[in-house]
């Protein structure tokens, strides 16, 4: 009796699917990660690993699934951070008011492509960290995971006009900030 080869082709076209997916999807997924990290960059890349590793233990089902993979490795992400608090048990950090300068650089000096970073970059960056929680939320969505406002809107559980409130206020505070520490704003 032979064996059908069939399961073989579907699952070497479903492996090919997932490795596009992963090249793909990794940059738009990463500054969620990261963000949601704390900005670790360690913990960052074990909570993409372990979002892809259930993904692809699953991808045979939401790959065929209605909707954006992309909306479900976001969920994903999210759902490897709490898991991973969980599992740590890092849910006791104790805040500081200011990193040091030299962990400051090290831990931004890691992005890819943070040598190309102003200072005005990575000041943008730490006074988007001091908004208020929906503010910079809309802000994170919107400017570095780059989703419509309607996408926005959905994922913040809001109506659209009210990330558009979010934005104008974060605006005006981000700009207040970058101003008050001598750096000139260009709008």
């Amino acid at each position: 009796m032979t064996e059908d080869p069939a399961p073989d082709a579907r699952s070497q076209a479903a492996s090919t699917d997932f490795v596009d997916f992963v090249v793909k999807s990794t940059d738009r997924l990463w500054p969620l990660a990261l963000r949601e990290a704390g900005s670790d960059f360690h913990t960052a890349e074990d909570i993409l690993q372990d979002t892809f590793l259930r993904m692809f233990r699953l991808w045979d089902r939401i790959s065929l699934r209605e909707g954006s993979l992309h909306t479900y490795a976001r969920k994903a992400v999210r759902s490897a951070v709490v898991d991973l608090y969980r599992r740590n048990g890092c849910g006791r950090v104790e805040p500081s008011a200011s990193l040091p300068d030299a962990v400051a650089r090290t831990t931004y000096g890691s992005i890819p492509g943070a040598e190309e970073l102003s200072d005005l970059s990575v000041l943008a960056l730490e006074a988007i960290e001091r908004l208020p929680p929906q503010q910079q939320r809309a802000v994170t969505l919107l400017y570095l995971h780059e989703m419509p406002i309607a996408d926005v809107a959905e994922a913040m559980g809001v109506k659209p006009e009210s990330v558009g409130r979010y934005l104008r206020a974060a605006t005006k505070t981000l700009e207040t900030m970058l101003v008050s520490a001598g750096k000139d704003v260009a709008r």
